[in-house]
């Protein structure tokens, strides 16, 4: 009897410690930093017309040819148009920019209804931006953007697609 009154007492004590996350730990999409994959693929490769195009895959989605730049996972991204068969295309790496510097911090908050919907037109890094989100720059403006918001952000604002000189005859990663 001794032996089952122990058990019931703890039993409640473990369910709380084990079976509770935090009440301070957010999950989700919103709140997970997101995966980052830059793909290269190589067109005329070993030859004088060799060229390089970029794309970008966030959480495992690609990223649609629409931005001048983007800050992702700590680094900045801008996207290149090349006229000629040789040279690069597409999102690369830029060494030489910071995101401090394409998307600063501002002690201003995104609305609720902001939030909600998944992205914000902001210029500046808002205090309370998920960890989620990525920032984007196009020809006329920019915005934080929940991942799987961006074809929304792109459609509300008929965001442009950029041309790419893409002479490799493989098929695109998706």
């Amino acid at each position: 009897m001794k032996r089952l009154s122990i058990i019931l007492f703890l039993s409640p004590a473990v369910l709380f410690f084990f079976g509770c996350k935090s009440a301070s730990a957010k999950s989700g999409p919103d709140y997970a930093k997101p995966a980052v994959t830059h793909d290269i693929k190589i067109s005329n490769k070993g030859t004088r017309s060799e060229g390089r195009s970029g794309y970008l895959k966030i959480n495992g989605v690609s990223l649609p040819d629409c931005f001048n730049a983007v800050a992702a996972d700590g680094r900045v991204y801008t996207f290149k148009t090349r006229g000629t068969a040789w040279g690069d295309d597409g999102y690369f790496p830029e060494d030489d920019l910071t995101v401090e510097y394409v998307y600063p911090s501002t002690d201003k908050k995104l609305s609720d209804a902001d939030l909600a919907a998944g992205w914000s037109e902001v210029s500046e890094h808002y205090s309370n931006v998920p960890a989620g989100w990525i920032f984007v720059k196009w020809q006329n403006g920019s915005a934080a953007v929940s991942p799987d918001r961006i074809d929304q952000l792109v459609k509300e604002k008929s965001i442009r697609q950029i041309r790419r000189n893409t002479m490799f005859s493989g098929k695109l990663p998706e």
